[in-house]
């Protein structure tokens, strides 16, 4: 039987937010025209930096992703955006304001959220990284700078908390009092 999900949504009072991962088109999300046309009450894509206020949790929200085989040929190219899935390039300018705005009203943020994230047991530079850096020339690079700009994040946003899943394995570790966690696939984790 199939269900509506925004019938769903309602009928189990849940607020759905959906974060740009490192294989969505980000037309959906930078498209605010698109997105409307998706949204409900219920339901929100979140930009690819955003703030959710949930369960008195200040929340940081921040999508997108580097794919390591984002130039390689694959059946589905057609759904590959290697120029435009990444972190946002005016990431830590984003979050400066926002942050500016929370202190003004006496606080800052809880929990940071995102794609992607910074696994210190797995160097950037490994055999599966290297595999695709054959026909990738700034893979490597980009990677380096994503992780360094996540870090940056961390200690920007002030957070105690920070969850993200591009990683797709269950993972936790605690850097400078903050808690990282990467959930697997479809693992929850309260808040």
């Amino acid at each position: 039987q199939l269900i509506d999900f925004k019938e769903l949504l309602s009928q189990y009072d849940i607020d759905c937010y959906l974060m740009r991962g490192n294989h969505d088109n980000p037309n959906l999300w930078q498209d605010r025209g698109i997105a409307e046309l998706l949204e409900t009450s219920r339901f929100k894509l979140l930009e690819d930096v955003d703030t959710i206020e949930w369960r008195g949790k200040r929340i940081l929200t921040v999508g997108g992703a580097t794919s390591v085989d984002r130039t390689c040929v694959r059946f589905d190219e057609e759904h590959c955006w290697p120029d435009t899935e990444g972190i946002a390039a005016d990431v830590l300018t984003q979050v400066k304001k926002l942050m500016s705005k929370l202190m003004k009203k006496g606080g800052g943020f809880d929990v940071l959220l995102t794609h992607t994230g910074d696994l210190s047991d797995v160097p950037v530079i490994n055999p599966f990284t290297e595999s695709y850096a054959s026909t990738d020339e700034n893979l490597l690079n980009d990677l380096t700078k994503e992780r360094k700009l996540i870090r940056q994040l961390r200690v920007l946003s002030g957070v105690e908390h920070h969850y993200f899943g591009h990683f797709h394995r269950s993972w936790t570790k605690e850097e400078f009092g903050i808690q990282m966690r990467c959930l697997s696939i479809s693992e929850m984790q309260q808040m």
